[in-house]
C-alpha cells in the first residue's frame, strides 16, 4: 500500500518531554510531531504552514518568510525537506518546532513525504487539521503609557515574553491630495509641495515612512502624469522595499518598461534572485492602478507566462519560482480565478502564482520586516535609509547616479 503523509499532532505530556526537554510553547512558537513513515522508499519529509486567508481558507505559505522549522534543534530548508536517514534504531516520530509566528494569523499544518527517485506527495485534499485544536486565545490589548514615536516591540524581544497584541497597525494612509501634484518635463515628473516634502533631518518611524509612500503613489496617480512613468515611480518604491526586506539573502533587480523603451515588461518588473539556490528566485509585475482599475486574467496570465520563462525560474537548476502579481487597486474574480487554477494544478511543484494588494499584502511583508529589527531606535534609523534610498532613486539624475528623474521638489 502506498504511504500516505502523515498528520502532524500537538505532542503529550511524554514526548514533550522526550523530544523538547518539557518546555512549554512559548511565545510566537508551536511544537509538533509527526509519525515517522515506514516506507523505505520515504527520504524526506517537510512541515507545511498553512495560513489563513481572507476567504478563511487556508494556503501553504511557499514564499520565502520568518517562520523558522527544527527538526531535533536543527534548521532546515522548508523547500528541500529534512533526509530522514532511516535506519534501525529510528525514533517512531518526528518532532518539528515552529518559531517566528505571528498573534495575529491563524494556523494550520500538515506534511509531505517525498519518494526516492519521485516527487513530494502532500495529504489527501487541500485541508489540514488544526492540531492544536483551536487557535490560542490573543492576549487582551493593555493600556500603554504614552511613548516615544518609535515602532513596537520586535518579535525578538517578545520572544520571552507572555504571547502579546498583534503589532500595531501603521498609520492610516494619507488621502490623496485635494488637488493634482503638477507635473513637468512632458508629464514625465511629478513636482512635489513644500507641505508635503520629506524632512530628512528628523526621526521616521516605519508607520510614517509607510503613509509618505501612501501619499506620493495617491499624487502619481491622481496627476497627469504619464502613464510609464507612474509605473516606474511604483517599481523604483517597490524594488528599494524588496531590497531591504530581503537584505544579504537576495539579488534584487528592476526590470520594467522604461529600460526598454516601446516595449513591455512581458509580466515582470522586479526580479529577486535568491543566494540560496535551493530557495525559489521571484518575479514581480507591478501596477500602479487607481481604484477603479483591477488586476485582471490577463495580468494573471503574463505572470504566468513569465514564471514559466524566465531563465531565473526555469532550467535544471531553477526549475521553481513564485510570481507576484502586485496592484495598488484591487483583483477581478478571473484574475484570482486563474491564480487559484494554477497554484491547484501545481499544488506539487515548486511554482506558485501571487495576486498581492500593496496596501494590504505588502504592507504586511513591509512591516514583518521592521518588526524582526531588534530595538526602536533601530527600526527607526532603518527606515529612514530606507527612505533616503527611495528618494535619492525618484529624484533628479543630475543629483545622484541612481536617479531616474521621476521627482522633484517645489523651489
Amino acid at each position: 500500500m502506498e504511504e500516505a503523509a502523515p498528520n502532524p499532532s500537538a505532542p503529550t505530556s511524554r514526548e514533550r518531554k522526550q523530544y523538547f526537554g518539557g518546555a512549554k510553547d512559548g511565545a510566537r512558537e508551536y511544537c509538533l510531531v509527526a509519525r515517522r513513515p515506514t516506507c523505505p522508499d520515504v527520504d524526506k519529509i517537510k512541515l507545511m504552514v498553512c495560513v489563513q486567508k481572507a476567504d478563511s481558507t487556508y494556503e501553504e505559505l511557499r514564499d520565502e518568510h520568518a517562520i523558522e522549522v527544527k527538526v531535533n534543534d536543527t534548521s532546515y530548508n522548508q523547500y528541500t525537506g529534512e533526509d530522514l536517514r532511516l535506519g534501525a534504531g529510528q525514533d517512531p516520530l518526528v518532532p518539528f518546532k515552529v518559531t517566528g509566528l505571528d498573534d495575529a494569523i491563524k494556523y494550520k499544518f500538515g506534511t509531505k513525504i517525498h519518494i526516492q527517485g519521485s516527487e513530494w506527495k502532500g495529504p489527501s485534499g487541500v485541508s489540514f487539521r488544526n492540531p492544536g485544536g483551536q487557535p490560542k486565545k490573543q492576549a487582551k490589548p493593555r493600556k500603554r503609557k504614552a511613548k516615544e514615536s518609535v515602532d513596537g516591540p520586535s518579535d525578538r524581544e517578545a520572544a520571552g515574553a507572555a504571547p502579546a497584541p498583534a503589532a500595531p497597525a501603521p498609520a492610516a494612509p494619507a488621502p490623496a491630495p485635494a488637488a493634482p501634484w503638477a507635473t513637468t518635463n512632458g508629464q514625465k515628473c511629478l513636482i512635489i509641495p513644500r507641505a508635503n516634502q520629506p524632512n530628512l533631518k528628523k526621526s521616521w518611524t516605519s508607520s510614517e515612512v509607510w503613509a509618505w509612500i501612501i501619499t506620493l503613489l495617491a499624487a502619481s496617480r491622481a496627476s497627469d502624469l504619464k502613464t510609464v512613468p507612474q509605473g516606474t515611480l511604483f517599481e523604483v518604491i517597490v524594488a528599494a522595499c524588496l531590497s531591504f526586506v530581503y537584505g544579504t539573502t537576495a539579488n534584487v533587480e528592476l526590470k520594467g518598461a522604461s529600460s526598454t523603451p516601446g516595449q513591455g515588461d512581458d509580466g515582470t518588473d522586479i526580479i529577486i534572485q535568491k543566494i540560496d539556490n535551493n530557495i525559489p528566485n521571484e518575479i514581480f509585475d507591478c501596477k500602479n492602478y487607481s481604484e477603479g482599475t483591477k488586476g485582471t486574467r490577463p495580468n494573471v496570465r503574463s505572470v504566468i507566462g513569465a514564471l514559466m520563462t524566465s531563465e531565473f525560474t526555469t532550467g535544471t537548476d531553477n526549475a521553481k519560482g513564485i510570481g507576484t502579481l502586485l496592484v495598488t487597486s484591487s483583483f477581478t474574480d478571473g484574475a484570482l480565478a486563474s491564480k487559484d487554477k494554477f497554484n491547484d494544478i501545481n499544488y506539487l511543484t515548486a511554482y506558485s502564482v501571487r495576486c498581492w494588494t500593496f496596501e494590504k499584502d505588502f504592507e504586511e511583508l513591509f512591516s514583518r520586516a521592521f518588526r524582526l529589527i531588534g530595538t526602536g531606535r533601530l527600526r527607526n534609523i532603518e527606515a529612514k535609509e530606507l527612505l533616503t534610498n527611495i528618494l535619492q532613486q525618484l529624484g533628479p539624475e543630475d543629483e545622484h547616479e541612481h536617479g531616474r528623474g521621476l521627482i522633484r521638489y517645489e523651489s
